[in-house]
């Protein structure tokens, strides 16, 4: 009888969630590589701008393990560090086609407490260790040295806030059906050095970026299936760290797809990618394409609140963190 009363109960609660089925939008992370997070990569967001008049307030958590380590002849990088990144983003419908909003990010580079946890997985399932296994858990040490001097080097946990970004949405095209809607929105933000290049809370540079974002509920609504992509491009000036390696131009993009199986549930699988953020050390902690993939869901609290959960692992490794857990509590007003 327990087991039964238990059902009725998840019913009653997964009924009064959601009086509509839940919006599928985009996983808010990015890399949280201690090289890349310092610059102005915008996370995915969808092509749908919120309502004239309404609010989106979201509370991100990105707990990010990472260990990567390459030499070669001239150059040496070694990531080994534990990332907690709070960011407060906030949301304003402005008019039918314009959104104005705002990141203030808190970050936090220690050894961490995951390190444990992620040898005994790998172990588990004979993945491999990578030199895990040879170093000391729980510790943080970030370096990069080119020829024998070192650019980077970091060996004390540090925190601070990070860099400000400010971000605006304007609507180019949208399809309101019986079933869903499509959206297509130009999204724009600009990042502001307000973080500390020496503890990489910021990257002391102006970043700019430029994205067409697309989000279609209406295609595979016969499957409760919705999918969103973006694509765009960023400008950055020249930053504090690894400054005589950083490139200017990066080039970034998303697709996702959301499965609703319930009103008040979506189950989502989303890719991020980017183009290097460096050049010139020939290894994958600096010089590579990254390709990320986050695995979770959206569950509804409420008809204006909601839930995210997912876990990011990287799909070309060594350019972006072993894993990632990422939380994010959002409400609109």
């Amino acid at each position: 009888m327990h087991w039964r009363l238990v059902l009725v109960l998840v019913g009653v609660w997964a009924s009064s969630a959601a009086a509509a089925p839940i919006e599928i939008e985009p996983f808010y992370t990015r890399n949280q590589s201690p090289l890349v997070q310092i610059f102005g990569l915008p996370p995915a967001e969808g092509g749908e701008l919120f309502a004239p008049g309404r609010t989106s307030a979201k509370l991100i958590l990105d707990v990010a393990n990472v260990f990567a380590k390459g030499t070669n002849e001239n150059h040496e990088v070694r990531l080994d560090g534990e990332i907690y990144r709070l960011t407060l983003a906030l949301r304003h419908g402005m008019g039918n086609r314009l959104e104005l909003g705002l990141d203030l990010p808190y970050v936090w580079h220690t050894g961490g407490k995951l390190d444990g946890f992620i040898d005994g997985f790998h172990r588990t399932f004979g993945f491999p260790e990578g030199g895990r296994d040879q170093c000391a858990r729980d510790e943080i040490s970030y370096s990069s040295i080119a020829d024998g001097e070192a650019l980077l080097w970091m060996e004390e946990p540090s925190d601070g806030i990070g860099d400000l970004l400010l971000t605006a949405g304007y609507s180019l095209w949208r399809q309101a059906g019986m079933v869903g809607k499509r959206a297509l929105a130009l999204r724009g933000a600009l990042k502001l050095p307000t973080g500390d290049s020496d503890d990489l809370t910021g990257s002391g540079s102006t970043d700019i970026s430029l994205r067409l974002a697309y989000s279609d509920s209406i295609s595979l609504a016969s499957r409760s299936l919705s999918w969103y992509g973006i694509l765009g491009g960023m400008l950055m000036s020249d930053g504090e760290v690894l400054q005589r390696k950083q490139e200017n131009v990066v080039g970034f993009g998303t697709l996702g797809l959301g499965w609703t199986p319930y009103d008040w549930l979506a189950l989502k699988v989303q890719f991020d990618g980017h183009s290097p953020f460096y050049q010139g050390s020939q290894l994958a902690q600096e010089d590579e394409y990254s390709v990320q993939i986050i695995l979770g869901f959206t569950a509804a609290l409420s008809a204006d609140s909601h839930l995210d959960f997912g876990v990011v692992e990287d799909l070309i490794v060594e350019t972006s963190p072993d894993v990632v857990f990422h939380l994010a509590l959002g409400g609109r007003f």
